[in-house]
């Protein structure tokens, strides 16, 4: 949808460099998630409205990001380090604590398995347990969703801001489309060559990327009218990638 280039802060010091490479001068050290926060706002400012928003552990940490994207009233699932500290609902237990704490402590009722979406060998069966966080000053429901490893026990956390009251059902397929994500960027790199670019210049790197992502965009729609269609669609009617 959009493509960023991020420029490390000792490129942006070295200005030789930076006008070798044709960086102009407004361009300032941005960290992963700015940029990411900038792209999102574009997109959303332009109409796109997905479902949810997901990102890895870099972007749910990023208190800016997540504030952002509740002010646009844009629900996310956003992976979080299991140091991250939380206000949980109720008056059971005031203050905030970390997530690992609490996922150890839940019952083992707070539990279901569910499958996060199919993979490479068919389902990904996961334990998940919701659990409602104090609400924020922005309108709308928070939670921690918790993933924990059948056989393992290894853990994830997530974030999660809905408009609405979530169920636990509708959220972990959200979480589980981070697997989708990361197919997507590695189709991206065998299929038009994403990784591939050999660019000196700022500009030239935003051709490449701008052309590359049309591409994988064009063969992704075609691969998509190629599927045959499910009983009950009506002619003409495609979903959303």
């Amino acid at each position: 949808m959009d493509r960023e280039l991020y420029v490390p802060a000792s490129w942006i010091a070295d200005r030789a460099r930076c006008r070798e490479a044709k960086i102009p001068k407004t361009v300032g050290f941005r960290t992963k998630p700015q940029l990411a926060q900038t792209m999102l706002t574009r997109a959303l400012a332009g109409g796109l409205r997905p479902r949810w928003v997901l990102g890895d552990e870099v972007y749910g940490n990023h208190r800016a990001l997540r504030d952002s994207l509740e002010q646009q009233r844009q629900p996310y699932v956003l992976a979080v380090r299991c140091t991250t500290t939380v206000r949980v609902a109720g008056p059971g237990a005031p203050g905030r604590h970390r997530v690992a704490t609490l996922a150890a402590a839940l019952p083992r009722a707070a539990w279901q398995r569910h499958s996060a979406g199919a993979g490479s060998k068919g389902p990904r069966w996961y334990d998940w347990a919701l659990l409602p966080l104090a609400r924020e000053e922005t309108r709308g429901h928070h939670a921690l969703l918790i993933r924990r490893h059948p056989t393992s026990g290894e853990r994830a956390y997530y974030l999660v801001f809905a408009l609405r009251p979530m169920r636990r059902d509708a959220v972990v397929p959200a979480a589980g489309q981070r697997w989708a994500i990361e197919q997507s960027f590695e189709e991206s790199k065998q299929e038009v060559g994403l990784d591939e670019y050999e660019v000196r210049t700022y500009a030239a790197w935003y051709r490449f990327m701008t052309l590359t992502l049309y591409a994988h965009a064009f063969l992704a729609a075609m691969r998509a009218r190629q599927r045959p269609r499910k009983k009950g669609r009506r002619p003409g009617r495609t979903s959303s990638p």
